[in-house]
């Protein structure tokens, strides 16, 4: 039997929630304030409805009595908002305005309030500018992927696939495809099954999981793992523990000296290109495993070592194979003690390679089920494969627009996102990370649209677009968030407000532009990709998109991207 070229002696071994909407039409978490027109008084939002503040519509006035003590109202003939003493209305904004950037027009006082008829929104003076009430404009379109609701035009819907055909959307995903539930456990969507997310060790909710195509080309990877090629003294037995989908098919790894290995078979790979190799490992009697993706006589390739404890790379132990290129390592933790360890990497010259553990630099047992060999610098959804490389399909996510009961208007609006990418936003990344996109269907004029990235060729940050019909305009150029970290971004865009753009980051100052929102929409919406590549893809999670056909102001912008 062989031994691979990882030996001690022949190779250097170096080594996120959001909440936007309790209440609808419009949208509103409790607490929250509404100006109803038609009924012409205030609302506040109790977390399912909204309640009048008073039980009673009326103008306001000079007086009032004590039974209406407390309650608030908006003035129409003063153009104020007003609350009864129990003896007056006393204006809350102390003249008739409709609010702005700056808490100058009307003068204003911290905590002053007032009924902004340009926004459709209640605002409140901070000291310095006039804010958003959060909830006083329409949210016509809210989904909520971590708290299952998702509104349309004021109707609540409590499943996505029941929202889907409210909008006369569509999702595609042309495969079946894996996430973890609520347990901790994996599971397996059928095709065209959207896939709400847990993070599988906390058991939080992510959100909605949006991939690109994928195809692992290891296989067997759930089974038959004694047929791989073993080495050093290593036994594999097959079905020995239960593996992270509750199956029981995970292989039990032992050897009796450093440096035992497993391998899978060789597959064809293209010499350059990055590659990432990954497997599942729970800890036996050994402390630490080591997985490699490299060629045959394992000396072009990467690796890298894990403590099984922590999941932490080893220090030292992680590196080139030698000959190849070392881009990254990384691991997620499990329940039940398993991790998902990968480590991505290049080949100089090789076009095979395959994925290779070791008991290194421990000798011992370990348990392991499920590797992958994708190409793509980092890892995604576990692949299961039999008797032949499989594919993953891409996710694809759209909605028509203007949609039913013209909920979008493409003349201005409000898109707030919670998202993360799984892209590393290395400079070996060649394309875009969408996390949503307002788009032609004209293929010949496809840099008229909307768009957010959260990450851009050639390890460039992630950037709002505002195409103009005849190229594309990158605005807002933003700090790169880095992979699986969630970023909230408000943007706002209108044809009739100055400044037109303007977008806000995790709470941060509004960065404005001025241009304007794009007119034309006959491609729709697409959340989380866009059809036009692979590249095109999140490739991560969305927690939460929210829009408002209203344009918020920018001293507000921040609250909602916070």
């Amino acid at each position: 039997m062989r031994r691979p070229a990882i030996a001690l002696a022949g190779l250097l071994i170096l080594c996120a929630h959001p909440a936007f909407a309790d209440c609808t039409s419009p949208g509103g978490l409790a607490g929250n304030l509404f100006y109803n027109d038609a009924s012409s008084m205030m609302q506040f939002c109790d977390g399912v409805n909204w309640e009048p503040m008073a039980a009673w519509p009326g103008t306001g006035g000079a007086a009032c009595t004590a039974a209406q003590k407390g309650a608030i109202l908006y003035n129409s003939a003063s153009n104020v908002m007003e609350f009864c003493n129990a003896a007056n209305w006393i204006a809350l904004g102390q003249t008739p305005g409709t609010g702005g950037t700056g808490c100058s027009n009307p003068a204003g006082a911290r905590g002053v309030m007032l009924y902004n008829a340009d926004y459709r929104t209640v605002q409140y003076c901070d000291g310095t500018n006039w804010r958003a009430n959060r909830a006083g404009a329409p949210v016509t379109l809210d989904l909520d992927f971590i708290g299952g609701n998702y509104i349309l035009n004021g109707a609540t819907y409590g499943t996505l696939a029941a929202f889907i055909t409210a909008a006369g959307g569509t999702f595609t995903r042309a495969s079946t495809a894996t996430y973890f539930d609520n347990t901790g456990t994996m599971q397996t969507a059928a095709s065209g099954t959207p896939r709400i997310d847990y993070d599988p060790y906390t058991l939080r909710p992510r959100g909605l999981l949006i991939e690109e195509a994928r195809t692992n080309l290891i296989y067997p990877t759930n089974q038959n793992f004694s047929s791989w090629l073993q080495g050093n003294t290593a036994v594999v037995t097959d079905g020995a523990a239960t593996s992270p989908d509750g199956t029981v098919d995970a292989a039990l790894f032992s050897a009796t000296v450093t440096n035992g290995f497993s391998e899978a078979a060789q597959r064809s790979i293209t010499a350059g290109a990055s590659y990432t190799a990954s497997i599942y490992v729970k800890a036996g009697t050994a402390s630490s495993v080591l997985v490699a993706g490299a060629n045959s006589t394992s000396t072009d390739g990467a690796h890298a070592a894990f403590d099984l404890a922590t999941g932490g790379a080893i220090a030292g132990n992680t590196g080139p194979s030698p000959a190849g290129t070392y881009v990254s390592s990384g691991s997620q933790q499990l329940a039940n003690g398993w991790w998902r360890i990968w480590v991505v990497f290049q080949t100089a010259a090789a076009t095979n390679a395959t994925v290779v553990i070791l008991n290194y630099p421990t000798a011992g047992t370990f348990y392991f089920w499920g590797a992958q060999l994708e190409p793509g610098n980092f890892p995604t959804s576990y692949i299961p494969t039999t008797g032949a490389a499989a594919t993953r399909a891409a996710d694809t996510f759209n909605l028509p627009l203007p949609g039913p009961g013209n909920w979008f208007d493409p003349a201005k609006g409000t898109f707030i996102s919670n998202s993360e990418t799984f892209e590393p936003n290395t400079s070996t990344y060649a394309g875009y990370r969408h996390v949503w996109v307002v788009t032609t269907d004209d293929p010949a004029n496809p840099a008229n649209r909307l768009s957010l990235r959260a990450a851009s060729p050639g390890g460039n940050a992630p950037y709002a677009v505002l195409g103009d019909g005849v190229s594309n305009s990158s605005i807002f150029p933003l700090a790169a968030a880095g992979a699986n970290i969630f970023t909230k971004i408000a943007f706002a865009c209108s044809a009739s407000v100055s400044p037109g753009a303007g977008l806000s980051k995790d709470g941060a100052a509004t960065r404005t532009l001025a241009k304007a929102c794009i007119p034309d929409i006959s491609g729709g919406l697409y959340i989380g990709g866009w059809t036009s590549g692979s590249n095109h893809s999140l490739a991560g999670h969305i927690a939460r998109f929210t829009y408002m056909p209203v344009r918020m102001p920018d001293a507000s912008l921040p609250d909602y991207s916070r």
